[in-house]
C-alpha cells in the first residue's frame, strides 16, 4: 500500500524549503498535478515515483 500522505507531507515540506530560499520579489508559478509539483523559478521538478518508494528529483538548466 502506498502511503501518499507522507508523500505529500515529504514534499510539501521540501517546497517550501525552496520557497524560503528565493528572493521576496521572485515571480511564482507553480502548477501541479497528482503528486509532482514543477517551481519554473528554480526549474526543478519534485515527482513521486509511481511505486510510491522514492521522490525523484530532475534539476534543470535554464537555457540563457
Amino acid at each position: 500500500m502506498v502511503d501518499y500522505e507522507s508523500i505529500r507531507k515529504e514534499l510539501d515540506g521540501r517546497l517550501k524549503e525552496h520557497l524560503s530560499e528565493m528572493p521576496s520579489d521572485a515571480q511564482f508559478d507553480f502548477w501541479s498535478v497528482g503528486l509532482g509539483w514543477t517551481d519554473r523559478y528554480l526549474n526543478k521538478k519534485m515527482i513521486a515515483d509511481p511505486s510510491g518508494d522514492k521522490i525523484k528529483y530532475e534539476v534543470f538548466k535554464k537555457n540563457y
